[in-house]
């Protein structure tokens, strides 16, 4: 008796999606590479959270979840005012510190 192939979390993607967005993509073969907790944990989310978006099923702030992405996974470089080039990691990292005086 033969198994079935293993869907992917990128076949899921393409399957909730159609075309999916590029990050979406990127998320869903880092969840295949890596697993889904530690692309969770890279992105700073919860594992239910890359799967819901994963498959097209998220209620929360879609935006906020690719900017994270974007910067943990495909390392989005920007250009801080004060730090200079830096990822887009290292941004919203700087970006949740308390301001200083």
């Amino acid at each position: 008796m033969s198994r079935a192939p293993r869907t992917t979390y990128a076949d899921q993607a393409r399957a909730a999606w159609g075309a999916p967005p590029a990050w979406i993509s990127t998320l869903a073969e880092t969840v295949d590479r890596d697993g889904v907790k530690m692309a969770a944990e890279a992105i700073g989310y919860s594992a239910t959270t890359a799967y819901e978006v994963i498959r097209g099923q998220y209620k929360g702030r879609l935006d906020a979840v690719e900017q994270a992405v974007r910067a943990a996974l495909m390392r989005d470089h920007v250009t801080c005012p004060v730090l200079g080039e830096i990822t887009g990691a290292a941004c919203l990292q700087a970006q949740s510190r308390k301001v200083r005086p």
